[in-house]
């Protein structure tokens, strides 16, 4: 009888464990993914821009131009 308290205490204790072992996993995870964006980041902010991010830039800059002044006013 006292077999079966033992045998759920123990698998409680395991499973808690696992859990446990989950989150740490998962915190350490986010922990490293955190690192890595804040290196890229770090390594990005140089003050310079990719040929793709100035072109991509460029254009931006000419669709918000052509909003602002579609309606040329006239004289």
């Amino acid at each position: 009888m006292q077999e079966a308290p033992r045998n759920e205490a123990r698998m409680e204790q395991q499973m808690r464990q696992e859990q446990m072992r989950a989150y740490e996993e998962q915190q350490r995870r986010a922990q490293m993914q955190a690192q890595q964006q804040a290196a890229q980041e770090g390594f990005r902010r140089n003050g310079r821009l990719t040929p793709d991010e100035r072109r991509d830039l460029r254009r931006q800059i000419g669709e918000a131009g052509q909003d602002i002044y579609s309606n040329t006013p006239r004289r």
